[in-house]
């Protein structure tokens, strides 16, 4: 009896968007501000939505706190959907820092988040994008929120959360920028 020889396998480690063994690598997009979060958990190779939602930022009591708390919930959503070590990238959404109160807020939350992003994945690339770019990236045109909104809704028919559309455009846009190696 003769024995053909194995087929060979593709060494699946090679390919960038891969990890080791083939697994699938997680992103996470996230739409902050001051009261609210969105977020989407996302497969970097196929664009599939693993989870996304909004919490909500109590106003009562210490910022931090609260906004720790978010991230903690955010967390266990991850932890939920997929393993924590297959995340390699955060998404979040620059804020524009003008004079006011509300955007100086947003902008403190965005640092807030980046830094516990860091703290919870020290291995992970921490991207920021304009919302401008985040829109090219995905083909969006035009300003304003029905676009985001009807872009994500391709993806979750039954969405009704401008945050939560956000962060998977987001989401969506930091897949095209790690794929693409920028």
């Amino acid at each position: 009896m003769t024995v053909s020889p194995p087929v060979p396998t593709p060494i699946l480690q090679d390919d960038p968007l891969v990890g080791a063994g083939g697994v699938h690598t997680v992103i996470i997009g996230l739409d902050a501000s001051p009261l609210r979060i969105g977020y989407a958990v996302m497969i970097l190779q196929t664009g599939e939505l693993l989870a996304s939602g909004t919490m909500h930022v109590s106003n009562v009591g210490d910022d931090l706190r609260n906004r720790q708390a978010a991230w903690r919930h955010i967390m266990e959503e991850v932890n939920r959907v997929t393993d924590s070590s297959h995340i390699v990238c955060v998404g979040l959404e620059e804020a524009y820092v003008r004079f006011k109160r509300q955007a100086i807020l947003g902008a403190l939350t965005i640092g807030n988040l980046e830094a516990f992003a860091l703290r919870s994945y020290p291995w992970i690339l921490v991207h920021r994008l304009q919302p401008t770019e985040w829109r090219r990236l995905i083909g969006i045109k035009q300003g304003g929120k029905e676009a985001p909104m009807a872009y994500a809704q391709t993806i979750l028919p039954d969405l009704d959360d401008q945050d939560e559309a956000d962060a998977i455009c987001i989401a969506r846009a930091l897949c095209i920028v790690v794929d693409s190696g920028a």
